[in-house]
């Protein structure tokens, strides 16, 4: 089964890609310093194009599946661009979170710099789709270790 993007609405036609988390929140009547907070920001969260993740995840291919949380799936893949082993999680458009919840993860991830937090390399917006790409930890997750799962 090929993986699409959602439909896209008229007011993200007209919108750049990089214009995608300004009108995120633009339209959840969040500051728009905060967009502007993660683009100044040294650690900024690369933007990714939908046709990127899906290339690096073979089509969010089964065997590329890692789990399942709040937030969506989370897939391992490989980002040419960057030439980096990624996971890349993806927005259930069923689920409990939403856009809201994507923004604040990016905003707050873009300006955290702790090694013991796993780093946010970037994010798609992209019509209806909404991915967070971090890096790959081999090892599995924290809720494993910590509980034995």
């Amino acid at each position: 089964m090929k993986v699409k993007p959602y439909a896209n609405d008229s007011r993200n036609e007209e919108a750049s890609k990089d214009d995608q988390l300004s009108l995120d929140v633009n339209c959840l009547n969040l500051k728009d310093e905060i967009s502007k907070d993660i683009r100044n920001n040294g650690n900024q969260a690369q933007t990714f194009t939908f046709e990127e993740l899906v290339a690096a995840t073979d089509n969010f291919r089964s065997d590329c599946f890692l789990g399942e949380g709040g937030f969506g799936k989370v897939y391992k893949g490989c980002l040419e661009k960057i030439n980096q082993v990624v996971a890349i999680k993806q927005l259930d458009q069923n689920g409990l979170q939403g856009i809201r919840e994507f923004v604040v993860e990016v905003v707050t991830l873009s300006l955290a710099d702790n090694p013991n937090l796993v780093k946010l390399i970037g994010f798609c917006a992209e019509g209806d789709q909404r991915l967070l790409v971090y890096e790959y930890m081999p090892l599995g997750s924290l809720e494993n270790h910590l509980y034995g799962i």
